[in-house]
């Protein structure tokens, strides 16, 4: 059975695991991978001959497609010159003879999720009178087997300084962004403007369009992915499903320990109705009062504390202010009738699982089985009140009569020899404060 020290260690456990799944997400060294790291990538090359009837050309510097020459002419309202990389879902070699073969044999686009990395380390070598250069990723809104998604597939883009070539650098993911020309032409609406990287297909490098005539060589000497080995994401939500998942366990494991709480404390209460009834019939009752006498109540602390320990048990003494006097100057005769009277207001303000006894003379005992010292306290208060305030009717006469009542709670394996001596100190200070008060101590 689960017990508080196991919730404990589970939680010292799980702290732990927290510090160093934070750790990690800190301090552990970043995961590197190229972009193209296999042949499912396909190298593309593309001018402004194509689409916008201009003079610029652009071919392959080496039987690999790592480098690549632009001549810039006029003739063209927009020059462009550019490389791509497609992600594909079979191998493509390049073919120098014909570098735009792959238009002719990509079957199927692989998409690739960005959306958890940190960005690219990028090393390009350039030639050229360009002040700037251009990288670029492009995004498919859904994903489709048999090619680019008929919806417009959003455009990203970072620029970089020349300054910023001939030497690696760094670009954030959150440095892309979609340029104005794409929203004008594309977005309905300020979420569509958005930079999306769940589903990119293809990567680029270009001279932006106010590119000077003219020769520019690009080398492509490194282009990786940069990612932690572990999402910031995904560790705070694993930190955040154990926390729940032990706060959820100690929720179970308290309801547990309050059901069989309430079903050992009604298990009592049956006892004690069944022994209360017993001792009725054993002749336990204060004859003049009609409640516990001593050896009834010695009876229902026996049980009581056999049964539960002595567990959410409380205690009241209630002692007569001024009892002797009465007896002296009324007589035994008014006495007694203001006894019956005292234990029967005390007895009509009590629940059921209260018990009330005569302990002797002109004392008498409260035992709450299931409830708080400050509940007991508040009772304490309400019957001193209503003594007070209500006048005692004796023969062919009325007095006030006052209580004094001394509150504490069982503690943890005591005995009640123990916890009474400390209730009787409470009614002596309850006596010293003047009478007809409530003292409590714990």
């Amino acid at each position: 059975m689960i017990t508080h020290k196991h919730l404990a260690y589970i939680r010292l456990a799980i702290g732990f695991a927290s510090l160093i799944l934070i750790a990690v997400s800190i301090w552990a060294p970043e995961r590197r991978i190229p972009l193209a790291s296999d042949e499912r990538s396909a190298p593309g090359t593309y001018d402004d001959r194509d689409k916008v009837g201009g003079n610029s050309s652009v071919h392959w510097l080496t039987d690999q497609p790592k480098g690549f020459l632009c001549e810039i002419r006029d003739g063209a309202p927009f020059k462009a010159c550019g490389i791509t990389l497609t992600f594909t879902t079979k191998p493509f070699r390049y073919s120098r003879d014909d570098p735009s073969a792959f238009n002719k044999q990509i079957e199927a686009l692989r998409y690739e999720d960005f959306r958890h990395i940190k960005g690219f380390e990028v090393d390009i070598s350039y030639k050229g009178d360009s002040n700037s250069l251009r990288l670029y990723m492009r995004n498919a809104k859904e994903r489709n087997i048999k090619g680019v998604n008929q919806e417009p597939e959003k455009f990203m883009s970072v620029s970089i300084q020349r300054n910023e070539t001939n030497k690696p650098i760094f670009i954030n993911l959150h440095e892309f962004h979609v340029p104005n020309w794409w929203m004008e032409a594309h977005a309905k609406s300020r979420l569509e403007a958005q930079p999306e990287f769940n589903n990119v297909f293809q990567f680029g490098i270009d001279v932006p369009y106010n590119i000077p005539n003219g020769t520019h060589i690009l080398t492509v000497n490194k282009i990786t992915i940069v990612k932690s080995w572990l999402p910031t994401a995904t560790i705070y939500i694993a930190i955040t499903a154990m926390w729940i998942s032990v706060f959820l366990l100690e929720a179970l494991f308290r309801v547990h320990k309050l059901y069989r709480d309430n079903r050992r404390y009604h298990q009592s209460l049956k006892i004690l109705e069944s022994r209360y009834h017993e001792l009725q019939n054993d002749a336990n009752q204060d004859a003049l009062t009609k409640v516990y006498n001593r050896r009834g109540l010695d009876h229902v602390i026996e049980i009581i504390f056999n049964t539960q320990k002595g567990q959410n048990l409380c205690i009241a003494v209630l002692d007569i202010d001024h009892f002797k006097q009465v007896n002296d100057t009324f007589g035994h005769g008014p006495g007694d009738a203001i006894l019956k009277q005292v234990a029967q207001r005390i007895t009509q303000n009590l629940s059921d699982d209260i018990i009330v006894g005569r302990w002797g003379g002109e004392e008498f005992l409260l035992l709450s089985p299931n409830s708080s010292l400050e509940q007991l306290t508040f009772l304490a208060h309400k019957i001193r009140s209503l003594i007070a305030e209500t006048p005692f009717d004796i023969p062919e006469k009325t007095i006030n009569i006052t209580i004094s009542i001394g509150c504490t709670a069982v503690r943890n394996n005591e005995t009640f020899s123990q916890a009474f001596g400390r209730a009787d100190q409470a009614l002596y200070s309850a006596k010293e404060r003047g009478r007809n008060t409530v003292c409590t101590t714990r």
